[in-house]
């Protein structure tokens, strides 16, 4: 006969999930140090020899025009490259808690987010059509986007911790590579990045920050930016992470060679898929 102590078998429901917030959210973009990886001198330069000879296979020679490439282009294997796109309240919303996040994480928790978060905006020359959609938005449409905006406030004044200066946090740190003579530009835009130049091992951490809730196309994204940043300061970053600022969802990944080489042939695949969609 097997013997059940009683107060092992009553159902226990598990813990309530909650995000990492403060120090454990810190930890958590730190990494451990024994886990970081040795700098490989040959592994930029391999990366960017590997995309210029699949570029030359693939690149339409007939363009004038450069081909600019982003995140979202990549992730979609060019699908958005001749998709027209409004501005949408979801981008807008995106846009007004990228502002806010950069704030949070310079200058400390805001008391009034939607107001600093517009601010923000309008004093960004780049972000002139975005402040004029959010003025042409109707009283009921500007009031839900204001209160979804300070609800995102909020949460990062709970949960986002103040990032010490020895991490030398970045925010909007710009990336971008030249390839194929020009002809091929990638870009992006890395939401926060910390950590100092590489010396023996990786050191730094980038950080995309979503309004909504995760999804696997951020991932792809966020891999993208990962190989920029290996061609832009020839070492990778020892991780990424994508931070939702709605749920406080952090995911975490090791930046591997294999990683950034599946990033090279979907970058690669992009460009081909553009050759083939062109007009002819």
């Amino acid at each position: 006969m097997l013997l059940i102590d009683p107060s092992q078998s009553l159902r226990r429901d598990p813990a309530p999930w909650r995000p990492p917030a403060g120090r454990e959210l810190l930890q958590l973009l730190r990494g451990e140090r024994r886990n970081r990886p040795v700098i490989d001198p040959n592994l930029a330069g391999g990366l960017r020899a590997w995309l210029e000879d699949g570029l030359f296979e693939v690149l339409d020679r007939g363009r004038t025009a450069p081909l600019i490439l982003d995140k979202a282009t990549v992730a979609r294997c060019g699908t958005s490259l001749n998709r027209a796109e409004g501005i949408s309240t979801e981008l807008l919303r995106g846009a007004l808690v990228a502002a806010l996040f950069r704030q949070q994480v310079t200058l400390g928790p805001s008391a009034t987010p939607m107001v600093d978060a517009l601010a923000a905006l309008e004093a960004d020359p780049g972000s002139s059509g975005l402040v004029a959609a959010i003025d042409a938005l109707d009283p009921v449409a500007l009031n839900q986007l204001s209160t979804e905006v300070n609800r995102h406030g909020s949460n990062l004044a709970e949960r986002w911790p103040t990032i010490p200066g020895g991490w030398l946090p970045r925010t909007a740190v710009p990336l971008r590579a030249r390839l194929a003579g020009g002809s091929v530009v990638l870009v992006g835009r890395a939401d926060l990045l910390l950590g100092g130049p590489a010396t023996t091992h990786a050191s730094r951490c980038l950080v995309q920050v979503r309004s909504s809730p995760l999804h696997p196309l951020h991932r792809e994204e966020l891999h993208f930016l990962a190989l920029l940043e290996t061609l832009r300061s020839g070492a990778a970053p020892f991780q990424i992470a994508t931070y939702s600022t709605l749920s406080g969802e952090l995911e975490v990944e090791p930046v591997t060679d294999e990683l950034l080489g599946r990033t090279v042939e979907a970058t690669i695949a992009t460009v081909a898929a553009h050759r083939e969609d062109a007009p002819r």
